[in-house]
């Protein structure tokens, strides 16, 4: 891989960082807002999201495209084969990983907030009488006396 290459590549995963980085504080953002219960910040948040991880589609099928003919299957590969690529993809690479994973820490812990509110919201509706069947856009409901 050309010098020109390794700096392009390392401005790409330095991109994708900043991108998952801004998705990090949208899931932070989303945690508050599921827990008090805020639903117009939580579309809005949603909808943002949105923006976001199609900046950081691009941004990777900028990357792939970059390291497609590479003789390296994986970053990682690509780092071991040199002390210089290590070097200047290694802090980078660590950056983009950690950042990642604070991602998805952060995303399991909106899914079971959201999967503990659907089971309250399950629970109460069963024992006022109405189904998840009924909970719908439908124009009857029965309601158990």
């Amino acid at each position: 891989m050309s010098p020109a290459d390794l700096t392009k590549l390392s401005k790409l995963l330095d991109s994708l960082s900043r991108h998952y980085s801004k998705l990090q504080d949208m899931e932070n953002e989303k945690t508050k807002a599921l827990m008090s219960g805020d639903i117009d910040a939580l579309n809005k948040l949603m909808n943002d999201e949105q923006a976001v991880l199609m900046e950081c589609h691009n941004t990777e099928e900028a990357r792939k495209k970059l390291c497609i003919n590479s003789k390296y299957k994986t970053l990682g590969e690509l780092m071991e084969s040199s002390e210089e690529y290590g070097c200047l993809l290694g802090p980078v690479f660590k950056k983009l990983s950690d950042t990642l994973n604070s991602v998805k820490k952060a995303n399991m812990l909106n899914m079971r907030l959201l999967e503990v509110r659907k089971s309250t919201t399950s629970y109460l509706l069963e024992h006022i009488g109405i189904s998840d069947q009924e909970t719908g856009y439908k124009k009857s409901v029965r309601v158990k006396a």
